[in-house]
């Protein structure tokens, strides 16, 4: 079962001091001794003034930056939730269609409890490919107005 917690603030909740104590930073290298770490606002670092915080303790646990799934299909809004269960604050989805799923899960991302979201919309296809026709590109030379379509659309 996983531990992991979202901790996400939206943007129009007021400034709070969180101090997670008892936790081992993990820096990309190494996992390090016990320590606090205080989230104030915006910033976060080394406990310098925890006063008036809200404690967390941490139980020793491990704490890790949110992680990047950098391939993912997401097509439903609980798919794309179920995601900072696992840590991931950051989703890039690879291809989504129909146009209106990535519209829904950009109009989700950021918000409590939802990771960020990028997609690359449509699929580029050809006609012994997958059977989406908006994605079908039948020459080299549709291929840069069939990236302009996808920006247009919303991709990235």
């Amino acid at each position: 079962m996983s531990t992991a917690r979202s901790y996400r603030k939206s943007a129009a909740a007021p400034s709070q001091k969180t101090a997670l104590v008892n936790v081992r930073v993990f820096d990309g290298h190494k996992v390090g001794d016990p320590t606090t770490v205080l989230i104030d606002g915006d910033k976060i670092g080394a406990s310098c003034n925890a006063a008036g915080a809200q404690v967390v303790d941490g139980k020793g646990g491990v704490l890790i930056p949110g992680l990047i799934d950098s391939h993912c299909h997401i097509d439903s809004e609980a798919k794309l939730k179920t995601l900072t269960t696992y840590g991931i604050t950051t989703a890039l989805d690879m291809e989504c269609w129909p146009l209106s799923i990535m519209h829904d899960m950009k109009a989700l991302a950021g918000r409590d409890g939802y990771p960020d979201y990028l997609s690359a919309g449509l699929a580029a296809t050809s006609k012994s490919s997958l059977p989406y026709p908006e994605g079908l590109i039948k020459s080299a030379a549709e291929t840069t107005q069939w990236v302009a379509d996808r920006v247009h659309e919303g991709s990235g």
